[in-house]
């Protein structure tokens, strides 16, 4: 069994990444794919989780019983969820399949920049190996902005996680003439030439992504339409085999 373990800021597609992802591995690979939902206040989610948080920490409920408002009550939940991560994970190893793809809140920094996040990918990473994908948004006409900022926080976050972390560009559908993945791409090599009031703050931010973090190729992909799913499974068993430059 591997892992993969979906991230990224809100609104990126993280849950419909996960239900795509899950039915196109299914279809393509003729493989075992199980889900997991790790959002406690999801109201819709674009698939059914074989295991779902919600079954075990109500996000709704908390507010209710403990006269929580909605920020006071997710950490509340990131809390509570740390003290059965063991149980969670066991249902995870217990699971016959040959993925697991473990779908994180939509407020990424509750998972990934808070001790829930690091214990659950800590123990997963014992029963499987375990790479994360952190998916990113692309707005016209911020692509350096946007780009900056992505490339830092998948950067920052793999250092919490102390998981592989590949960069994805998600919404491709919506790119139109340009190519969000190259201008990620150069984010992440330095070479982006950015101009303007904040050209040069973007450019040593660049300058210090680039310089210590290991060289990944970036991935471009459509989670609703299904598309660049071939390349972000190439890249995925590179990184679970570590068979070689990522570039």
């Amino acid at each position: 069994m591997e892992g993969i373990l979906i991230l990224g800021v809100a609104g990126s597609g993280k849950s419909t990444l996960t239900g795509s992802l899950s039915r196109w591995l299914s279809k393509e690979y003729e493989v075992t794919v199980r889900t997991m939902n790790m959002d406690p206040g999801a109201e819709v989610l674009p698939y059914s989780p074989d295991i779902d948080i919600r079954n075990y920490v109500s996000l709704r409920k908390l507010m209710r019983e403990e006269g929580l408002g909605p920020n006071g009550a997710l950490l509340r939940c990131m809390d509570l969820i740390l003290e059965i991560s063991e149980e969670l994970v066991e249902r995870i190893g217990s699971m016959d399949c040959d993925y697991v793809i473990v779908d994180t809140p939509g407020q990424m920094d509750l998972f990934a920049l808070r001790p829930t996040g690091r214990r659950i990918a800590e123990t997963i990473s014992r029963t499987c190996p375990l790479v994360g994908v952190f998916l990113g948004d692309h707005e016209l006409g911020r692509e350096a902005e946007d780009a900056a900022f992505a490339a830092m926080m998948s950067r920052l976050v793999e250092l919490k996680l102390a998981v592989p972390v590949i960069p994805t560009v998600n919404k491709s559908d919506l790119w139109g003439d340009i190519d969000a993945r190259r201008i990620w791409s150069a984010v992440m090599s330095g070479d982006l030439t950015v101009e303007g009031v904040i050209g040069e703050v973007l450019r040593e931010l660049i300058k210090a992504i680039s310089s210590f973090f290991r060289p990944v190729r970036v991935v471009g992909i459509s989670a609703l339409k299904s598309a660049g799913f071939n390349n972000l499974m190439d890249l995925l068993k590179e990184v679970w085999c570590s068979c070689g430059d990522l570039t």
